[in-house]
């Protein structure tokens, strides 16, 4: 299973080439899936709704609808690893506190 978190800042931190804040990501759907692509995709409003999807377990910040899964935002694996999806594909999110985090210095 994939959770799926939605960061509402991805815009910003996606053109600012940064990291997502976890605080600012809030969990909207666990996905019947071990692929990261397959969540992204699963989670699209593409023809019709993604919170409508079988496959997808809304989560309550997402009852009432929710934007289609970004660059910026941010999935959580089975092993519990953290990947932002950017233009590139799935980037490894460092954990807080990790000398990699330091795009997240001053925010």
């Amino acid at each position: 299973m994939i959770l799926v978190l939605h960061n509402s800042r991805f815009l910003t931190d996606s053109l600012a080439g940064t990291l997502p804040d976890p605080a600012c990501c809030l969990p909207v759907a666990a996905v019947l899936t071990d692929r990261l692509d397959s969540a992204f995709r699963l989670t699209q409003n593409l023809e019709r709704p993604w919170t409508g999807h079988p496959a997808v377990q809304v989560l309550p910040a997402a009852r009432d609808g929710a934007r289609s899964t970004s660059a910026g935002d941010v999935l959580i694996d089975a092993a519990g690893a953290a990947w932002v999806a950017s233009d590139r594909g799935f980037l490894p999110l460092p954990p807080r506190g990790h000398p990699d985090d330091a795009s997240r210095a001053g925010q």
